[in-house]
């Protein structure tokens, strides 16, 4: 937990029961900051007073420390200055009130408690009901913004006015000198040096294990550097033995490398409450259903002495999105004949009734359209994690595909000019896969007392990995990592296997009547009940977009019309036997605007 304020009224009282230190900083000004001495510390001098979240945080000895997040107001110069470390999985929220006051904290609910006004932005609902997250430097919430990956601000007080100014590039890796000469050998050194940096806290320290590669990488280091072997995983509620597949792989995958090792499996009313739980303290859409078994997975099997949690998210971003595998120039003799334009509308006019020719088709369509440039919204760019039903948003909130992806296209100007490789992996990086999901889980493993590492998305390796050549990268699926996995030892069976995401099987999620149903009458007091029926079913997109508009509402209904999470729960409850009693549910009150 990390605040700081510039302000020209005191905060203590407002921030009880958080112990807030308050300092005198011009005459009528004062500088607020809250730590809690296990993520943050407060350190002062004569020079500056300087907070910050990292891997360490209170424990001794720092010099292996890893900082996640630094805000240092410099006295002489009356400047607050911030920055955000690209491997921090940290949230920095940050807004000024009507009175020219400046707050910034990772937790949305210190700011309003220090007196910052949340209010929906509904503008902003389209691209989450798209792309199941809003992208920074935007909020849900009016007038709050979040610092980029790798973000920088400053404020500076000024003939008695504060002056922001902040960074909104994003975060783009300056490659190495040189190309290292044996890139999986260099990978592999990199990945070992950052665990040997939980050396001081080797007892505390327990590793996601989902079976698939990247994560078993990290295992198998720190079981061997750090002598560790306690491995967990979770699995959904809502899929049978037969098709649980991540359970599959953490299983063979523990065995394979003598972990010991938890499987945690919740039940479906365990899910639910998760859900609403887990929303609370993570403050923000969860864009992965995986999250509510991770948070539970926090809660309920990893010890509270292990509280440093090591997870290999972020690795196919720099080393080879599959999409990026896919669009990779045909190499084969069928690929290349199939990209023939003779060939390629053949293969169109087969696609109705042939799936293969379909897929092909669609790939082949996707590598031409990779010129268009980033600003043009037909641009493959685009496409990537779009996860909602696009007709249906434009359908039902008039706005149109231009629109919706316009903020993140103006952001992302400064990639003109790269290769398409480059500006796909910077945009998952900065704007999709790391920096959304890595502060949502860091978030969610901190309400439990966890501090997540996530070693792949640090600087050393984001350098090394955008110092490789495409060519090399994309030689075959996650060619780099499963070569790195070879040189630390870890088993063929993990290394050769498919690759398998974390995602329900069954398509009866979504349905009426179906797993979420409980949810709908909690739903229906912020958003209007006839949307979420539409979007019920087994339709993967409509099922996605009833995903997203259920984390809006709900975030709603707990940090804009002020209910809390018990009420919540309670509501949840009486909707469980109300849904197992008829089937479904309709809600008790109707929403209003």
């Amino acid at each position: 937990m990390l605040f700081s304020a510039l302000t020209r009224h005191s905060l203590i009282a407002s921030l009880s029961p958080h112990p807030a230190r308050q300092f005198s900083i011009a005459p009528g000004w004062f500088l607020t900051c809250v730590t809690d001495d296990f993520l943050s510390r407060l350190d002062t001098s004569e020079e500056e007073i300087a907070l910050g979240e990292s891997l360490m945080a209170a424990l001794e000895p720092r010099e292996h420390d890893v900082m996640f997040v630094e805000a240092r107001f410099l006295r002489a110069r009356n400047r607050l200055e911030v920055l955000k470390h690209p491997i921090s999985g940290r949230p920095v929220y940050y807004g000024q009130d009507g009175q020219g006051n400046f707050f910034l904290s990772t937790h949305i609910q210190l700011l309003r408690q220090a007196g910052i006004s949340l209010e929906e932005d509904r503008e902003v609902l389209p691209e989450l009901l798209i792309y199941r997250t809003v992208a920074p430097p935007r909020t849900l919430f009016r007038g709050i913004r979040q610092m980029q990956l790798a973000g920088s601000l400053s404020v500076e007080l000024k003939a008695g006015t504060l002056v922001l100014r902040e960074s909104r590039t994003g975060y783009y890796p300056a490659p190495l000198a040189e190309t290292p000469a044996d890139p999986a050998g260099s990978v592999a050194d990199l990945l070992s040096a950052s665990i040997d940096r939980l050396a001081p806290a080797a007892s505390r320290v327990a590793t996601l294990l989902s079976g698939g590669v990247d994560s078993s990488i990290l295992s198998s280091i720190v079981k061997d550097r750090l002598a560790v072997c306690d491995t967990y995983s979770t699995s959904y509620p809502f899929d049978g033995p037969a098709t649980n597949y991540e359970q599959k792989y953490a299983l063979s995958a523990a065995s394979a490398m003598s972990t010991r090792h938890t499987l945690f499996s919740p039940t479906p009313t365990d899910y639910l409450t998760g859900f609403i739980d887990a929303l609370a303290v993570a403050e923000t859409p969860l864009n992965h259903l995986q999250s509510v078994p991770l948070y539970l997975l926090f809660q309920e099997a990893i010890p509270v002495n292990l509280d440093r949690v090591v997870c290999g998210e972020g690795a196919d971003t720099a080393f080879g999105v599959e999409t990026l595998f896919n669009l990779r120039q045909p190499t084969d003799l069928l690929r290349r004949f199939c990209a023939l334009p003779p060939v390629h509308t053949g293969l169109r006019v087969l696609s109705p009734s042939w799936p293969r020719a379909r897929h092909l088709a669609n790939q082949l369509a996707q590598r031409r359209a990779l010129t268009r440039p980033i600003s043009d919204p037909l641009s493959p760019m685009w496409k990537y994690h779009v996860y909602g039903n696009v007709d249906w948003v434009e359908s039902h909130y008039s706005t149109s595909w231009p629109q919706i992806m316009g903020s993140r296209s103006t952001e992302l100007q400064t990639l003109t000019g790269r290769p398409f490789e480059d500006m796909l992996a910077l945009y998952a990086l900065n704007h999709c896969d790391v920096s959304t999901t890595t502060a949502v889980w860091s978030k969610l493993g901190e309400g439990k007392g966890k501090i997540l590492y996530f070693p792949f998305t640090s600087e050393s390796i984001l350098r090394a990995a955008f110092s490789i050549p495409w060519k090399t990268k994309l030689k075959s699926e996650k060619h780099i990592v499963r070569e790195a996995g070879r040189r630390l030892g870890v088993p063929e069976l993990i290394l050769d296997r498919p690759k398998q995401s974390f995602g329900i099987t069954t398509d009866q999620w979504a349905v009426k009547g179906g797993p979420l149903e409980p949810l709908i009458g909690i739903a229906a007091k912020a958003v209007d009940i006839k949307q979420l029926r539409s979007l019920q079913g087994t339709e993967p997109t409509k099922a996605m977009t009833l995903w997203c508009l259920l984390n809006y509402a709900v975030l709603q209904r707990l940090f804009v019309m002020g209910h809390n999470r018990e009420a919540l729960q309670d509501e949840l409850s009486d909707n469980c036997r109300r849904v197992e009693s008829e089937g479904h549910l309709e809600p008790l009150l109707p929403f209003t605007v």
